[in-house]
């Protein structure tokens, strides 16, 4: 199964990113999301949480988020945390970062840019998700 699961990954994704994966032997892999968002992102995060878990190597659900300073959005190891925040004229609306050792995933965290979302075209519902599922399925995709 794992190769053909290495096969999905690297139609659907950089390969760079399939190099990692979580520390997990069996599927469905469960991810939490740590809810550190605003009321407008609520909506997006459960709608992603909810698409991707559709899937039968997925296993995604949204918990109480434990980021004090979402400018610094930071997770501790074996967690996923989603951060909204103005993060400045940088060129991107979401980022998925993770923090690996050796082939290994340790953590994630989700960014996402209200200096973007504040403003047309971003600042339209379907902007928020479709760059809300697409960060996650990062996460989510780096494994299989």
């Amino acid at each position: 199964m794992k190769n053909l699961l290495s096969g999905l990954c690297l139609a659907l994704s950089s390969a760079s990113v399939c190099a990692y994966e979580w520390p997990v032997d069996t599927l469905p892999l469960s991810i939490s999301l740590g809810d550190n968002v605003s009321a407008e992102w609520t909506v997006p995060l459960d709608r992603a949480a909810a698409d991707w878990s559709v899937s039968p190597v997925l296993d995604v659900r949204v918990r109480k988020g434990s980021v004090r300073d979402n400018s610094n959005c930071k997770a501790r190891r074996g967690k996923v945390e989603i951060c909204n925040e103005f993060y400045g004229e940088n060129n991107w609306l979401g980022l998925a970062t993770l923090t690996v050792s050796g082939n290994l995933i340790e953590s994630a965290i989700v960014r996402l840019n209200e200096t973007y979302f504040a403003q047309a075209p971003y600042s339209d519902y379907a902007w928020r998700n479709m760059v809300m599922c697409h960060e996650v399925g990062q996460i989510g995709r780096a494994h299989v």
